[in-house]
């Protein structure tokens, strides 16, 4: 295991959410970028979160399962609009839509 990891695994049992993102800054390896989206999908309403996550997906883009933690985070991110709110044009859903296809 890898002192990234560990570091991320200490931060989440602590429930530390600062100390994780902290443990994952400049991550950039397809591992890294999956431990980045599962952070993402479980602390949605990070700041500048949507523009990682699109950095992310671009730099793995070949890679299914980075593909797929890609849209459960912009979904996490989606999720947080009242459901009464209108669509946004190019807000995360859209961004997990043309992800997807």
């Amino acid at each position: 295991m890898n002192g990234r990891r560990r570091a991320l695994e200490a931060a989440l049992a602590t429930r530390d959410l600062e100390a994780a993102w902290a443990a994952l800054e400049g991550a950039s390896s397809r591992d890294d970028a999956l431990l980045v989206l599962a952070l993402a999908a479980k602390d949605p309403a990070r700041r500048a979160l949507a523009s990682r996550i699109e950095g992310l997906a671009e730099a793995h883009g070949a890679d299914p399962e980075v593909s797929v933690a890609a849209c459960a985070a912009f979904l996490a991110i989606a999720g947080r609009r009242p459901a009464d709110a209108p669509p946004l044009e190019d807000g995360p859903a859209a961004a997990a839509l043309a992800l997807a296809e």
